[in-house]
């Protein structure tokens, strides 16, 4: 019998300043709207997704699996003076080999599904959301904000 594992091992502060990228810089473009758009939502959000990390027993680094382009925009808005706790939480992730590490950042940059335009309109509506509120910061292509008018 197939059986499913929780592989997070466990969940704690770190610094992030600190995390390695697993991640070669040219495997996904983000363009400079991205990352505008990436900082905005840091802002008005806050930091609401912890890093996914492997620890590397062997060289004892902390590698980046999930959250490569947080840490260039939390980065970028330390630069900019923007008061950024030291320490954020990150996700520990079981991985045995660094093989196995790589091959969690290609299930992380996996999208299962699409959002569609009635489910997003009555999404929308049943929680009141105006999408213009949070626009500024989402970053979804399918998302065609000229449709998304709520009866507000």
């Amino acid at each position: 019998m197939k059986q499913i594992k929780n592989k997070i091992l466990y969940q704690k502060l770190v610094n992030w300043k600190q995390l390695l990228w697993l991640k070669t810089e040219n495997y996904k473009i983000s363009s400079s709207e991205d990352l505008k758009k990436l900082k905005k939502s840091l802002i008005e959000n806050h930091f609401i997704d912890p890093f996914k990390i492997w620890f590397d027993e062997k060289n004892e680094k902390l590698w980046i699996l999930d959250g490569h382009r947080k840490q260039r925009a939390l980065k970028e808005l330390k630069e900019e003076g923007v008061r950024i706790p030291e320490t954020l939480p990150a996700c520990f992730i079981d991985c045995k080999t660094q093989k196995q590490a790589a091959r969690l950042v290609l299930v992380y940059d996996s999208v299962y599904g699409k959002v569609n335009r009635d489910g997003i309109t009555d999404y929308l509506n049943l929680f009141d959301i105006d999408f213009s509120d949070v626009e500024p910061f989402t970053n979804s292509p399918e998302i065609d904000a000229s449709y998304l008018i709520t009866s507000q």
